[in-house]
């Protein structure tokens, strides 16, 4: 009993030092005022949760200048062919170098978000030769999970499989990487699944996730139902207070684009622009592609930025 009236405090001490927190104050405080006038103008809210996200996203932001961020899903060929050619150097590798001339040149930060295993190749194959080196270069550089492999969906597993995969990966990231500095906490999940059991587990992971960045069409995601998933793509992000976990909306997958400048032009009243690919799509066309991002975002003044860093 008194193991769960800690558990209890823990997470009510959470709430009130929460953001959510104020928000959920200032609506109570403005009930008999200006935000009924608010929820009476052209505005349309569903309930009052909406209402309530709808001033999380206008009052609260997590940094005043706008940034971008970039990711590449599906990873574990680099890692295949760093241990397989055995290079002086990590950025000898074609994807890591192609990544570094744009970090060089633009200022571009990127994560990379791994499977345990692909075609009989895993992460527990890796050389930790380059540990150093990836560690030199976490500013910008950074690797989460991802899945065990391409055939496992978290909608459908147990939390005791989610757990075990989550810290499989992190454990071999932490090894081969060298350091907790080039762990991304806010990763995205292969299929973006991951059913309330798996969720949870999670928060007690190896490096356990603050958040997961979420899908760019209208999919229902992870724990969250239809009316979540869809604030979500509205919002700069959502906050789920019970597990203490953030979900935020992807903009872009490259490969889906036919006219990326005017998919960048109509998110660019957004705070953050999130842009990925995968790593099976990466050629010229998609490096061209990544480079147009960066051009687009420094003629903006556009930050490089990783969700965690704007957290409090």
């Amino acid at each position: 009993m008194s193991r769960i009236l800690y558990n209890f405090r823990q997470l009510f001490r959470r709430f009130v030092l929460s953001r959510q927190f104020m928000t959920i104050f200032l609506f109570m405080l403005l009930m008999g005022g200006g935000l009924i006038n608010l929820l009476n103008s052209n505005k349309q809210y569903e309930n009052i949760e909406t209402a309530i996200l709808y001033l999380n996203k206008h009052i609260y932001t997590a940094d005043d200048k706008k940034w971008m961020h970039f990711s590449i899903d599906d990873s574990i060929e680099v890692f295949e062919d760093i241990t397989d050619k055995q290079y002086n150097s990590i950025f000898e590798n074609k994807e890591l170098k192609e990544l570094k001339e744009l970090h060089d040149s633009y200022g571009m930060v990127v994560s990379l978000y791994f499977f345990y295993e692909k075609d009989g190749f895993d992460l527990s194959m890796v050389t930790d030769k380059y540990a150093s080196e990836f560690s030199d270069n976490s500013d910008w550089l950074k690797v989460g999970f991802h899945s065990y492999d391409e055939n496992t969906n978290y909608a459908l597993e147990k939390g005791e499989k989610g757990i075990k995969d989550y810290n499989l990966v992190m454990t071999e990231l932490l090894r081969i990487t060298g350091s907790s500095e080039c762990i991304d906490h806010v990763p995205r999940i292969h299929l973006y699944a991951g059913n309330e059991d798996v969720i949870r587990s999670w928060s007690g992971a190896i490096e356990r996730p603050r958040g997961y960045l979420s899908a760019d069409d209208d999919r229902n995601i992870y724990l969250l139902n239809s009316n979540q998933s869809k604030y979500v793509a509205q919002l700069d992000y959502y906050y789920d207070i019970w597990n203490d976990i953030y979900f935020v909306p992807t903009d872009i997958r490259l490969e889906k684009t036919d006219n990326l400048g005017l998919d960048l032009m109509q998110k660019s009243d957004n705070h953050y622009v999130i842009i990925f690919t995968h790593e099976w799509a990466l050629d010229s066309n998609m490096y061209k592609k990544i480079e147009e991002c960066c051009r687009w975002a420094q003629e903006r003044e556009y930050l490089w930025n990783y969700f965690e860093n704007t957290l409090e």
